[in-house]
């Protein structure tokens, strides 16, 4: 399929329909009579249509002539269309004088004498005429420049919210919008606070340039259309996201942002325990919850799950149920059960947006059940963890009936790709061209495939990780992998082929550095332009994520389903996917129990469930 020109309009694009005139449209058209330098005028006043090319731009000012013109002539001054149309100072040509010789050959010959024929040359080319010739142009200008201030008059209006794209941008940027639902300035705008510096990224065929020529034209009407956010100026990684973030508040925002309202922060709860029982530090509802949470592994992905259902349940309780968390008796919780299934706008915000964002909320949409399940599992956890630490008299949940006992039975997760899913990915990566970020991307998705390991663990991996152990038949590799809180450390074995694309990986990067061999403290996944600082969790989700994307481009047009597949996953589908295929290839459970670390064999037995499927 041939790749389609950038500047080349998309299926289905119109024309562009007449633009809403600015100030900027009138300061570029006098500029011109004027006759300044039409690349830098657009550059300046016009730039959000586009890059300064000459065909571009005379294609603009003849489409600003003819919107112009009608106007002029509906106003009833049809002279003025044509007025404006006269070649300015920009066009006007003086043309070379004549020479004398020339200009003699043109008269009647023998008829003047030398000084008659020189008075008569000054008069027709000499400075008199030129004065006249320079007089015309400057008065034509004038009037070019009263009539544009007369229709500026009529025709300039300020870009509103609830106005088009296709009003403001060049037709191929507002077709592209369109595709990916940005009708109206608001649009894009909610659009742009919602992913950010890079907001590019997410629409088709539109590059860094042309989209930091729309935030230009954005904030350079920022009168109007409102301001944008600071991190629509640089990337996260240049901002203080400290101080992009607002202030703690009473309302619905994240655990690190929230204040309990006095009367609902649970230091009265009436489920409380006796003051002389409780085990915990905990003054209020929010630090006992924050205390339960500082027992997880920061940043990991159960730490995560767990604050995301504790931080659901404690703003639900406080400002949708008015109680606090430690007055919940059994009929809040069934009502909190409701709740998650429904929940209403205010609780909704879209995926990505970013906890520091003032547009944050808890929730995107309502759960399935088996989402559910799963929150109430966690919140019960936390109810029952503050009735051991007798800071809660008695378990809220106890006396909830099972209301979905179909949803909490164990399912095969459904977030694993299949054989022939992983293959394909295999053969998209062998066949990209060799680098050292491609070099690195295929050590990190075999590793992470081949091992199981949580992407906390992928992060903290080092080289002292590595064990080599000697066997008849030559050395076998395996992974000493650290516990954290609440786990125990663990062995997991390495496959031969996969050791030896890691060692290379090492020496390629390590080595080249340092010219030394790596030491205990060498992560095994760093950052390209510093070999001793460990990709953080994000960033390997980000990488993982973004290739995963580039190969669902490749694949989707022969195989829809599999590309789907394969865009929707992640760093913890490669984990489910290694325990699908170690079960359809026969690991026994506890094998495989101990390998992914799971403290239970209930946790693991989840994987046989969907044998016939992997």
């Amino acid at each position: 399929m041939p790749t389609p020109s950038p500047n080349a309009p998309l299926a289905g694009c119109a024309t562009r329909e007449n633009l809403r005139l600015t100030r900027d449209h009138f300061r570029f058209l006098s500029g011109s009579v004027q006759g300044l330098d039409a690349r830098a005028l657009w550059d300046r006043y016009l730039f959000a249509l586009g890059s300064a090319d000459l065909r571009r731009i005379r294609s603009v000012t003849a489409a600003l002539h003819d919107q112009l013109g009608a106007l002029a002539r509906h106003a009833g001054r049809p002279e003025i269309a044509t007025l404006l149309r006269r070649r300015s100072a920009s066009g006007a040509a003086t043309g070379p004088a004549r020479t004398l010789d020339e200009f003699s050959a043109t008269l009647a010959a023998d008829m003047h004498s030398q000084a008659e024929l020189l008075a008569l040359w000054n008069e027709a080319h000499g400075e008199p005429h030129r004065q006249r010739s320079a007089q015309r142009r400057h008065r034509l200008v004038e009037r070019q420049l009263a009539a544009l201030r007369w229709l500026e008059s009529l025709a300039v209006t300020s870009p509103k919210p609830d106005d088009p794209v296709s009003a403001w941008l060049a037709p191929q940027v507002a077709c592209r919008l369109r595709a990916i639902g940005i009708v109206k300035l608001a649009d894009l705008q909610r659009w742009i606070d919602l992913h950010g510096h890079h907001w590019h990224r997410h629409v088709p065929r539109l590059g860094a340039v042309g989209a930091a020529r729309i935030v230009g034209w954005l904030v350079g009407h920022a009168d109007t259309l409102g301001a944008l956010p600071v991190h629509a100026s640089a990337p996260l990684s240049q901002l203080d996201k400290q101080a992009l973030s607002p202030a703690p508040s009473i309302g619905v925002v994240p655990l690190e942002r929230l204040r309990l309202p006095p009367g609902l922060s649970g230091v009265q709860g009436t489920n409380r325990a006796e003051a002389h029982a409780d085990r915990t530090t905990a003054i209020d509802d929010l630090e006992a919850v924050r205390t339960w949470l500082s027992l997880q592994a920061p940043t990991t992905h159960t730490w995560r799950a767990y604050r995301r259902e504790a931080e659901r349940f404690l703003l639900w309780a406080v400002f949708e149920r008015g109680k606090a968390l430690s007055s919940l008796d059994g009929i809040d919780c069934m009502a909190f059960h409701d709740f998650l299934a429904a929940p209403g706008d205010p609780w909704l915000c879209p995926r990505h947006v970013p906890r520091w964002s003032t547009r944050w909320r808890p929730l995107e949409a309502g759960l399935s059940p088996s989402s559910i399940a799963t929150a109430v599992t966690i919140v019960k956890g936390l109810c029952g963890w503050l009735v051991r630490q007798r800071y809660l008299d008695a378990h809220p949940w106890s006396d909830v009936p099972r209301i979905h006992p179909a949803a909490a039975a164990p399912k095969p997760p459904q977030r694993s790709l299949s054989v022939r899913d992983w293959e394909s990915l295999q053969q998209w990566l062998t066949s990209r061209p060799p680098g050292p970020s491609v070099d690195r991307l295929q050590v990190l998705l075999s590793f992470a495939y081949r091992t199981g390991l949580r992407e906390s663990e992928l992060a903290n991996a080092t080289v002292g990780w590595l064990r080599r152990t000697q066997q008849a038949d030559g050395p076998t590799w395996s992974l000493a992998v650290a516990g954290g809180p609440g786990r125990s450390p663990r062995t997991v074995e390495l496959p031969e082929a996969v050791a030896a694309q890691l060692l290379k990986h090492l020496a390629n990067t390590a080595l080249s550095a340092n010219d030394a061999a790596p030491d205990a403290d060498q992560p095994l996944f760093a950052h390209r332009a510093d070999p001793g600082k460990a990709l953080k969790p994000g960033r390997i989700y980000t990488l993982l994520k973004a290739a995963l994307g580039r190969c669902a481009d490749t694949l989707e047009p022969g195989d829809t389903a599999s590309a789907a597949r394969i865009r929707a996953a992640s760093t913890h589908w490669l984990r489910h996917t290694h325990a699908m295929h170690a079960v359809a290839d026969g690991t026994p459970l506890k094998v495989l129990q101990h390998r992914l670390g799971h403290r239970s064999p209930t946790t693991t037995a989840i994987y046989l469930c969907g044998r016939q499927g992997a």
